[in-house]
């Protein structure tokens, strides 16, 4: 029963990383310097997209 509840717990552990990790993304333009933290899954479209409605 323990040893469920640690694979359990390594299981949630291991879910959460790979898909609750954000990536740091820096665009710097002769004007400004944004940053923001993104999903490894979103698309260039959508970055572009928040660069555009930020700047």
């Amino acid at each position: 029963m323990a040893l469920l509840s640690i694979i359990n717990i390594l299981l949630l552990f291991v879910i959460h990383y790979l898909f609750c990790q954000q990536i740091s993304v820096r665009v710097t333009t002769m004007d400004a310097e944004l940053e923001f933290a993104i999903q490894p899954n979103t698309t260039g479209k959508r970055l572009f997209d928040q660069v555009c409605t930020v700047y």
